[in-house]
């Protein structure tokens, strides 16, 4: 990030930045206390400045996620979440949890994979949550360990990226959410049979728009839910020769090779 505005005026190369396929987010175990309460998810998800870490933590390589879906998705619905960055109201959800001003909160660590640009992020929200009363301890892992801890269930707070394998509702909601994927993809442990009856049958519909209505609603029960908290859809920023006269980037964030031409000057 600290690179983009130079590279972006700068004349022996050109500059481009795109819609990306990737969602940050905050994860939680909502196996284990205390985020097997939902009032505390809820109030933390309402203590998450997703404006600031886009535009000045990440400096504009990512844009403030508004739900689950990046919005470059076919299917995306426009301000999905059920909460916005509003501490007052996080502090009063945290009393309703039996947590008043943070009281009685048992200590806790937000993990987060490798350095750069995700360990600023964690900084940030450290910082906010400290101001509604959670103390919370950060700490950078290896991604190695990051991603075993992850997968066995050794971490309850955590940050982490989804990148769908494809441009569809589907690669964002079925791997992450379905109950099936417990133990693997979906790492939060959530199980709603509501949630899994939807996500079977938009797997099934054959009609695209009913297809897309039953993720939507999927979207919005998991929303609710809280078993984790959409912070940023990344933007994809690339530069390259000004002898590349047709420059393709695909939905899935690659460069369609077969598509570029580069001028032999």
């Amino acid at each position: 990030p600290g690179q983009t505005e130079a590279l972006r005026n700068d004349s022996t190369v050109r500059f481009f930045q795109g819609p990306g396929n990737v969602l940050g987010l905050l994860a939680f175990d909502i196996t284990k206390p205390p985020f097997d309460n939902p009032k505390v998810r809820e109030a933390l998800a309402w203590d998450v400045d997703r404006d600031t870490i886009a535009s000045k933590v990440l400096q504009g390589q990512a844009t403030a996620a508004d739900g689950i879906v990046p919005a470059s998705i076919p299917g995306h619905q426009d301000n999905a979440m059920p909460y916005s960055f509003d501490p007052e109201k996080a502090s009063q959800l945290l009393a309703e949890a039996g947590y008043p001003g943070g009281n009685g909160l048992p200590a806790m660590t937000l993990s987060y994979p490798g350095v750069g640009p995700v360990a600023d992020a964690a900084q940030a929200i450290q910082s906010e949550f400290r101001k509604i009363g959670v103390q919370l301890e950060i700490a950078g892992l290896d991604e190695g360990a990051f991603r075993d801890q992850m997968i066995s269930g050794g971490l309850s707070l955590f940050m982490v990226s989804w990148l769908g394998d494809a441009p569809s509702i589907d690669s964002f909601l079925f791997p992450l959410f379905e109950s099936g994927n417990i133990g693997a993809t979906d790492v939060f442990q959530y199980s709603n049979p509501e949630v899994d009856d939807l996500l079977g049958r938009a797997r099934s519909a054959t009609d695209s728009g009913q297809s897309i209505n039953l993720y939507n609603e999927a979207e919005r029960i998991i929303l609710k839910d809280a078993p984790m908290v959409p912070i940023t859809f990344g933007l994809e920023a690339m530069i390259y020769s000004p002898r590349v006269t047709k420059f393709v980037h695909t939905p899935l964030g690659d460069i369609a090779l077969n598509e570029i031409t580069v001028s032999s000057k």
